[in-house]
């Protein structure tokens, strides 16, 4: 696992990761959502930001029966964000270098939950896709996990870590 000292995962622009722990303290005490996309010209900051708005509890009070948990404990993306962040990637204007969503008040991990979102058949719906989940305490971002999905274990493994996560585990 690669240990990076930087505030967030490489790539991001810093204001873009600012913007981020703002959209996560905005959401607490629900788990927030989006993608980076990554644009298909030359750029030092190759990643484009696309916070999303986190529909889980709407579904929750429209069908508990069928989404059990509020958005405090899961994430479902709105929709009509998702499909036009699809539209760019068929357009092959960019592709889907990083999804994200946070954890309220509990560590970084890749959960069972997250897992069964990200397969589909057994398979990675986005083999290539980094998936950043980020540990939100008390509303303010205090460590992250970056995972890929590992074709041998077939599995999705912890590939990138923050600074404050890789002292811990030290």
């Amino acid at each position: 696992m690669i240990r990076m000292d930087i505030s967030g995962p490489q790539h991001i622009h810093p204001d873009d990761w600012r913007a981020l722990q703002l959209q996560a303290w905005q959401a607490y005490p629900h788990e927030c959502c989006g993608v980076f996309l990554k644009k298909a010209i030359a750029d030092p900051f190759p990643l484009e930001w696309h916070p999303c708005h986190n529909i889980q509890s709407r579904l929750h009070a429209f069908h508990p029966a069928s989404y059990p948990r509020s958005a405090r404990h899961a994430y479902v993306l709105d929709p009509l964000e998702w499909r036009s962040i699809q539209r760019r990637v068929e357009l092959e204007e960019a592709r889907l270098a990083v999804l994200y969503h946070s954890h309220i008040d509990a560590p970084a991990y890749f959960s069972e939950e997250d897992t069964r979102a990200a397969l589909w058949g057994g398979e990675p719906l986005f083999p290539e896709t980094l998936y950043l989940v980020l540990s939100v305490q008390r509303g303010r971002v205090d460590h992250w996990k970056g995972f890929l999905w590992d074709a041998d274990t077939r599995r999705f493994q912890p590939r990138i870590t923050s600074a404050s996560e890789a002292s811990r585990s030290a």
